[in-house]
């Protein structure tokens, strides 16, 4: 059987502080920053999260109709 599929990792990111003259650019770079290290932190175990508050993930998958000869 073949299968479309896709994981989303999600961080979750509330009351993030960032100075106001900053441009759109930069809060997006700062954002990426921020939810990288975040997401490192998770994976060497010094984030710890049991309950799913802070780092989220979603399945989606659609199965691929077999076609015979």
């Amino acid at each position: 059987m073949n299968i479309d599929a896709e994981f989303k990792l999600t961080v979750k990111m509330s009351d993030m502080f960032i100075l106001p003259n900053l441009t759109e650019e930069e809060i997006a770079q700062k954002i990426k920053e921020e939810g990288e290290k975040k997401f490192r932190y998770y994976l060497s175990g010094y984030l710890f999260d049991p309950e799913g508050k802070i780092i989220g993930n979603e399945i989606k998958y659609k199965i691929k109709e077999e076609q015979n000869g």
